[in-house]
């Protein structure tokens, strides 16, 4: 957080900032004033607004950046966020930093980088149109009720 307060502290930007149940944004020192911070906000209704989000990369994120078509830059905070972040890149919706190599100025540059590159768009939208394609949760509901049945799984 302390690296986003830093890399963000411009009047360019409007930054809106979840931290969650773990930290107190008073324990946070001196917030910029174009910086919103709370423990909770509605993620998907800021995402509708949003040119950019940083994340740390697990799929409910990732899921809700790519419908809304948003870039993300991935921090992730396990192996399989790392994995996740590192797809999303492979497939231009997003950039992945590591975790122990993040500063500040790597932030911003990712930022700057992401919003500017040409491939992104395409590849969100390639990404967002896998995901309608795949059928959602009926499809999903009905492959899981057929494998159940073939398997004789109550």
């Amino acid at each position: 957080f302390q690296h986003c307060l830093e890399a963000f502290d411009d009047e360019r930007y409007v930054v809106i900032m979840s931290v969650g149940k773990a930290v107190d944004p008073a324990d946070l020192g001196p917030i910029p004033a174009n910086f919103t911070v709370a423990q909770f906000l509605p993620q998907l209704s800021i995402l509708d607004e949003a040119d950019l989000f940083i994340t740390h990369g697990g799929m409910n994120s990732i899921n809700e950046s790519v419908l809304t078509l948003v870039p993300m830059i991935g921090v992730p905070n396990t192996i399989e966020q790392s994995v996740n972040a590192f797809r999303v890149e492979q497939l231009h919706g997003g950039l992945y930093l590591e975790p122990q190599k993040l500063t500040a100025e790597k932030l911003q540059t990712a930022a700057e980088q992401l919003l500017s590159d040409p491939q992104v768009p395409e590849g969100l939208n390639k990404i967002r149109q896998s995901f309608l394609d795949a059928g959602g949760v009926d499809t999903a509901v009905a492959a899981i009720q057929a494998f159940k049945q073939e398997h004789g799984i109550a």
